[in-house]
């Protein structure tokens, strides 16, 4: 009886493995060394994109639509350049170093396209904080941006541009803690408009939205001289996540 076992098990092991086995072996090896293959390299995308935030301040925050008008150029040519350290995402009309173009009825002329205004967004430092600002309720957010808004120098256009673009996203949460940062936004974003104007105003507002109110020490708004002759205007913002 054991004996018959033994040769049992012998003739097992010296089975040929089965066709099945066979066909399915490379198939198996090949998906194999496919899975690895994208495991590897997502993993090397993701790794270079930390590396990229961490290099310019950005994992996952972004200066949202900055835009740009421009006053009292009337059938002068206007250029406007950022300076170098400036990452620019995305721009529309498109930036090739800089905007070139004639002024009619302060709107931006490109041969046969008219603009009201020039967009473009950026990467964003990581420098800013909501140490002074405001925490703002869901129902005063309106008046508090318009407000706000009227104190820094924008005039109805600019200001209704800037909350129908962001009131959706601020009135998704109960809270916002808004602070308004633009001589920071002016350091890192550097403008240079030729010819020069005799008036600039940047908005730039930082913002994080929060379910419960919180104690933010409160910030002065400094409020805008009246605007003379050649006026750049320019608003944007970025929401910390």
């Amino acid at each position: 009886m054991d004996e018959k076992k033994a040769k049992r098990k012998e003739k097992n092991i010296s089975d040929p493995p089965s066709k099945l086995w066979i066909i399915l072996h490379p198939v198996l090896c090949f998906f194999l060394i496919i899975l690895g293959l994208c495991i590897g390299i997502t993993a090397g995308f993701y790794a270079g994109y930390l590396s990229y935030g961490t290099a310019y301040g950005y994992v996952g925050d972004l200066m949202k639509k900055p835009v740009i008008y421009a006053y009292g150029y009337d059938t002068i040519d206007v250029t406007l350049d950022f300076d170098e350290n400036t990452e620019l995402t995305c721009a529309y009309p498109a930036y090739n170093g800089h905007w070139h173009f004639n002024m009619s009825s302060d709107r931006f002329l490109d041969s046969d396209r008219t603009y009201d205004y020039l967009y473009y967004e950026a990467v964003t430092t990581d420098d800013f904080d909501l140490s002074h600002g405001f925490c703002v309720k869901r129902e005063d957010t309106i008046a508090f941006l318009e407000d706000s808004l009227r104190m820094m120098g924008l005039n109805d256009r600019e200001s209704n541009d800037f909350i129908t673009y962001w009131l959706p996203d601020l009135m998704k949460h109960k809270y916002n803690v808004i602070s308004f940062q633009s001589k920071k936004f002016e350091e890192f974003v550097g403008l240079t408009v030729n010819p020069m104007p005799d008036s600039m105003i940047r908005v730039y507002m930082v913002w994080k939205g929060v379910d419960e109110p919180v104690e933010v020490e409160p910030q002065t708004i400094e409020c805008t001289m009246p605007r003379q002759g050649k006026t750049i205007v320019e608003w944007g913002g970025t929401e910390l996540k």
